[in-house]
C-alpha cells in the first residue's frame, strides 16, 4: 500500500504568477475591442495549465451543462453564475493589466494602455469564452476524462476518489497527483492516510446498533447492521449511484441518529452535502439545492410525511432518473442529480405510493437505545477526528459492495420490521386488502360498500380517509389478480346499476 501522496508546488497559470508578483514584465494583453480574440487569450493565460509547444495544455475552466466550473487544484469547483466568474476570477486578475494598441496620432505608434476592466467589457468577453471552453452537455461527469491520453499513468478504472492529498485509487489504495484532465466536481475534505484507524467509531456503532435478536428484552450489537453501514459508507465515498438504494434510520430520541448524520456529512464534506426536508423536496424549487450534491439527507423529520410529488421525486432521486430542476430565476433543465439519500427520523415517515415501489428502494435501520440523560458531549468531536480512519473502514465496505456487484448483502436485523411499517404507511390500501378482503373468482361487491369499509378501517387505524374517485384509482393501481372494477353494472339488492368490484369480497365477521 502506497504512502500518502505529498504535493509538490502546484503549477499555476501565468495570470496567477502576475498577480503574485512572480512575473514583473508580463506580456500585455490583446486589444479588448475584439472580444473573441481576447477570450482566446484569456483562456490560454488564465485557464490553461501545462501548455507547451508540443502539448495544448489542460483546461482549468469548463462548462458542465450551463454551469461554470473552475479547477482549484483538487477538483472543478462550481461557479454560481456569470457574475461570480466576472467578480471573483476575471476582474481581480485583469484590474492591473495593460493591453496593446496604437496611438491615435498620424504615426500610429504601438503603445500599451491600462485595461481598466468594466462589467460591460467583461460580459462581452464571457460570451465568446462560453463557446471555446471544454463543455459537457450532460451532468453525469463521474470519472470523465477531458483528454484520452492517460497522463501520469493514472488509472481510468472508475475507482478514483479525489482527496486533499491526491487522487485515491480505491482498488489499489494508491494516490496519484491531482489533474484537471479528470472532471472531478467534488472531493473528500481531508487527506488519505492508510495507517489510521477509528476505534471511537467502532465503539459508537457497537453501542447504537442494538437489536433484541431473541425477543428476550435484552439488546445486543447487530453485526449485520454494522456490516451494512460499512458498505453504505463505501457507497457514499465511491460517488456511484448504481445501487439505487436509500437508507431510513429511525430510533428513540438521543439514540445516535444525529451523530451518525453528522459523521456521514463530514465524511462526504459539507460542501458536497445538502440537508433538506420533506416539505422542501415537494416544493417548486426543491431540487435546485440538491443539484451538485453527492449526499442528501433529511434529519429529524418532524413533519413525518411526504406529499405525492415529494414521494415521486424521492423515488426518482434514488433511481437517479433525469429530473426537471428549476432554480429560482432560471430556466428549467432536465438532468440526473447523482446524489445518495438518507432519512433520519424518530418515526417512520409516511410516503404515499400506490405503486408499491417504496419497499424496493429503502434499506431500514432502527436504533432503539436512548441516551437521554447520558449524552457524551465530546463524542462527535472525537469521531470527526477519526475521519481518515473511517475512510479506511469505508474502503473495505466499498470493496465488498463491488464484489457483490453493488448489491447490499448484509441487511440490518431491524430492516424487515421497519420496512413493513414503511410499506403499510406508503400504501394503506394494500394493507386493508390483506386484512379485510378475500379475492374470490365470481365474487362481487359494490364499490361504495368497499369504499365505506376502507374509510372506516382508516378511522380505526389512524390513516387518512380518501374519496371514492381516489379509492377507485388506487384500487386499480394495486393490479390485484382476478380483480376488476366494473362501472355501471347490475347487482343484487340494488335497484339501479352501480360501480362494482368483481373478484373480491369483504371477509365476513371481521
Amino acid at each position: 500500500m502506497a504512502e500518502p501522496f505529498k504535493h509538490e508546488t502546484k503549477d499555476i497559470t501565468v495570470a496567477e504568477k502576475e498577480e503574485k508578483g512572480i512575473i514583473t514584465d508580463a506580456e500585455p494583453w490583446t486589444d479588448p475591442t475584439n472580444p473573441a480574440v481576447f477570450a482566446d487569450e484569456l483562456k490560454a493565460r488564465l485557464f490553461t495549465l501545462g501548455k507547451t509547444e508540443e502539448h495544448p495544455g489542460l483546461n482549468t475552466l469548463v462548462l458542465i451543462g450551463d454551469v461554470w466550473h473552475r479547477w482549484d487544484g483538487v477538483k472543478f469547483a462550481r461557479i454560481k453564475n456569470d457574475d461570480e466568474l466576472r467578480q471573483k476570477y476575471l476582474y481581480p486578475r485583469l484590474k492591473w493589466a495593460r493591453y496593446k494598441t496604437v496611438s491615435t496620432g498620424k504615426e500610429k505608434v504601438p503603445i500599451t494602455k491600462n485595461l481598466n476592466p468594466k462589467k460591460a467589457m467583461l460580459n462581452d468577453i464571457i460570451d465568446p469564452l462560453r463557446g471555446i471552453v471544454f463543455t459537457i452537455e450532460g451532468k453525469d461527469t463521474h470519472h470523465m476524462w477531458i483528454q484520452d491520453t492517460n497522463r501520469n499513468d493514472i488509472p481510468t478504472n472508475g475507482a478514483l476518489i479525489p482527496m486533499e492529498n491526491g487522487l485515491l485509487d480505491a482498488n489499489a489504495r494508491r494516490l496519484y497527483p491531482h489533474t484537471p484532465n479528470l472532471i472531478a466536481t467534488w472531493a473528500l475534505p481531508f487527506s488519505y492516510d492508510p495507517k489510521t484507524t477509528c476505534p471511537n467509531w467502532h465503539a459508537f456503532l457497537d453501542d447504537v446498533l442494538q437489536v433484541d435478536a431473541h425477543n428476550t428484552g435484552q439488546l445486543e450489537t447487530d453485526p449485520l447492521a454494522k456490516m451494512f453501514l460499512q458498505q453504505w459508507a463505501g457507497y457514499l465515498i465511491s460517488g456511484e449511484t448504481r445501487a439505487h438504494k436509500a437508507v431510513i434510520v429511525t430510533g428513540a430520541p438521543r439514540a445516535g441518529k444525529g451523530v451518525m448524520a453528522t459523521v456521514f456529512q463530514e465524511l462526504m464534506g459539507k460542501e458536497n452535502s445538502e440537508v433538506t426536508t420533506f416539505t422542501n423536496l415537494g416544493s417548486r424549487f426543491g431540487l435546485a439545492n440538491i443539484d451538485g450534491k453527492k449526499f442528501t439527507f433529511m434529519s429529524d423529520s418532524r413533519d413525518g410525511s411526504l406529499n405525492r410529488l415529494a414521494t415521486e421525486r424521492l423515488l426518482s432521486l434514488i433511481a437517479n432518473d433525469p429530473m426537471a430542476v428549476e432554480p429560482k430565476g432560471k430556466d428549467i433543465t432536465t438532468r440526473r442529480l447523482n446524489t445518495r439519500l438518507m432519512i433520519f427520523s424518530n418515526n417512520v415517515p409516511r410516503m404515499p405510493d400506490s405503486g408499491n415501489a417504496i419497499g424496493t428502494r429503502f434499506i431500514c435501520l432502527d436504533l432503539p437505545k436512548s441516551h437521554v440523560g447520558n449524552e457524551d458531549q465530546g463524542l462527535t468531536d472525537r469521531l470527526l477526528g477519526e475521519l481518515p480512519g473511517i475512510l479506511n473502514w469505508a474502503l473495505e465496505g466499498l470493496a465488498t459492495l463491488k464484489a457483490n456487484e453493488w448489491v447490499f448483502t448484509s441487511l440490518p436485523q431491524s430492516h424487515k420490521k421497519v420496512l413493513l411499517t414503511v410499506n403499510e404507511q406508503a400504501n394503506p390500501l394494500q394493507v386493508f386488502v390483506n386484512e379485510r378482503v378475500n379475492l374470490v373468482p365470481g365474487a362481487k361487491i359494490a364499490l361504495n360498500e368497499l369504499h365505506d369499509a376502507y374509510n372506516q378501517w382508516c378511522n380505526d387505524g389512524g390513516y387518512n380517509r380518501i374519496n371514492k374517485t381516489t379509492f377507485k384509482e388506487r384500487l386499480k393501481a394495486l393490479r390485484l389478480n382476478g380483480v376488476k372494477v366494473a362501472e355501471r353494472t347490475n347487482m343484487e339488492g340494488h335497484l339501479k346499476k352501480v360501480d362494482a368490484v368483481k373478484g373480491a369480497m369483504l371477509i365476513p365477521n371481521y
